[in-house]
């Protein structure tokens, strides 16, 4: 399966204000804030609000010459990442649809597209279409083109029957899921505007998910409390072979393979390994999350609170409709959760600091203030 989310930037130093689930704080300031051990933490529950939304940019590492064992399964594991190096970043920026995406028209379902950034030539294009729902993100389909040499190029087109979830939700340890979909795969290469050679693969996919471990994860950058999803597949797949504008079948193979991926609140999945029959393995691994603002529903400083300091109630003002909202201690333990409303009765609070995230249409926002 194509690995539809893919990671980002630099994150920037400064403390914002406005944030999609505390993700665009570096992650010493997270664990700084919320009590710098993840052993406050009973449980890694992975929920949408771990995904990234529309304007988020994020970048994974990618290591292919280190020889990663993916561990044991069971609790309180530690997966020390810490020796990886990048050999290459998957830079991938959250977009909504729009026009100009190449075939945005052939996925209606698609309501977010993370666009690829480390193509390699002019008009070359990498697009994931998705769709984010409480349930799990969508994988839809995939649009790329990629130069070979000079005027030569291919191009891919897949397509999930029907979308397939990249992780059911919520996941944590022990949770499990099994899925089924068809997954049609298109190459096509071309010199200029003529077409050399097309291949069509249909692979009917079965795939297993399990939550088979969690612990804590040790990346070249940070430290994360986690889960580790372990994915196995098997398909089978048709070729053909196009012949005068029709597709011939060619053969049946079959194949079945294992795979890795690493989760955790706020960001998402942090690590990825793959192994193939050759016992080669890639693992790419996060190195940073940030937000750019050049969309008409990337999120904004959209909401305040006051008063601030407050002491019986705590009032919000949004220029979206609120959805839910939470409040949380400087342990990262929640202490009370609303629904709608824009005024919270916040009287048996304890005095002191406290973050509220509020859920509006469109992503999350965060925000501290004081109870006195």
């Amino acid at each position: 399966m194509i690995d539809s989310l893919a990671a980002a930037i630099d994150l920037c130093r400064e403390y914002p204000q406005i944030c999609k689930n505390m993700k665009h704080l570096p992650a010493f300031i997270i664990m700084a804030l919320f009590g710098c051990s993840f052993a406050t933490y009973a449980q890694t529950t992975i929920t949408i609000a771990d995904f990234p939304v529309v304007g988020n940019l994020v970048v994974h590492a990618i290591d292919n010459t280190a020889t990663i064992n993916p561990g044991n399964p069971g609790q309180n594991q530690v997966w020390d990442f810490s020796a990886l190096t990048a050999a290459s970043y998957d830079s991938t920026l959250y977009l909504p649809p729009q026009a100009g995406i190449p075939a945005i028209g052939q996925y209606p379902e698609a309501t977010m597209i993370a666009k690829h950034l480390n193509v390699i030539a002019p008009g070359d294009y990498d697009y994931d279409f998705m769709k984010p729902t409480a349930p799990g993100v969508l994988a839809v389909g995939v649009e790329s083109l990629s130069t070979i040499w000079g005027s030569f190029n291919m191009a891919l087109h897949v397509k999930y029957m029907p979308p397939s979830y990249i992780l059911p939700l919520p996941f944590s340890y022990g949770s499990s899921s099994s899925q089924q979909f068809v997954v049609e795969y298109v190459y096509a290469t071309h010199n200029g505007s003529q077409t050399l050679d097309s291949v069509k693969t249909v692979s009917h996919v079965t795939m297993q998910m399990l939550a088979d471990a969690s612990g804590n994860v040790i990346t070249p950058d940070a430290t994360f409390a986690a889960i580790r999803v372990k994915e196995t597949l098997q398909s089978v797949d048709s070729t053909f072979s196009l012949s005068n504008n029709t597709w011939v079948y060619s053969s049946d193979t079959t194949g079945n393979w294992t795979q890795y991926r690493w989760y955790t609140n706020d960001y998402g999945e942090i690590a990825y390994l793959y192994s193939d029959t050759r016992g080669e393995n890639e693992i790419s691994f996060f190195k940073s999350e940030t937000i750019v603002g050049t969309f008409s529903n990337t999120i904004k400083p959209v909401i305040s609170v006051y008063p601030n300091p407050a002491s019986r109630y705590l009032s919000i003002s949004s220029r979206k409709n609120i959805l839910h909202s939470e409040i949380f201690d400087l342990t990262g333990r929640a202490v009370l959760q609303a629904g709608a409303q824009t005024t919270l009765d916040i009287e048996a609070l304890q005095p002191g600091t406290y973050v509220i995230k509020v859920w509006v249409t469109g992503g999350v926002n965060c925000l501290t203030f004081v109870k006195d």
